[in-house]
């Protein structure tokens, strides 16, 4: 997120909308982080998330997860994409008894449209 933020600062020409970088933890703790947030002003004009996690190793990011269609198209016109659909397939279904913090956005906050990419640690 460091290097993403240090780049748009760099821009010459402004975002068309606001960006939010959110580095929130208690991941283990019922997703504290992604409730705080909720309860924050700036929660109320949020309409996309583009959730950025890290697990694996040696590998380069896979884009796992995307409820909204056109965050797909955007991201399919990137010069060397990757990803794969199991992992939208194993979080809908439950079979990944996992949780992330836009479940808790989406749920409590009213937030559509995640992007989730997972960093493949060295």
């Amino acid at each position: 997120m460091v290097e993403v933020l240090s780049r748009l600062s760099k821009r010459r020409t402004k975002l068309k909308h606001n960006v939010i970088f959110l580095f929130n933890g208690a991941e283990e703790n019922p997703l504290q982080g992604s409730h705080g947030f909720l309860s924050h002003p700036w929660a109320k004009g949020v309409t996309n998330v583009i959730n950025l996690d890290a697990g694996g190793m040696n590998g380069k990011p896979i884009l796992f997860q995307v409820t909204d269609p056109r965050l797909l198209s955007a991201y399919s016109k990137l010069r060397r994409p990757n990803a794969q659909s199991i992992g939208q397939f194993l979080y809908s279904t439950g079979i990944v008894p996992s949780d992330t913090d836009f479940r808790i956005w989406k749920q409590f906050g009213g937030i559509q449209g995640e992007f989730s990419i997972l960093l493949q640690s060295v």
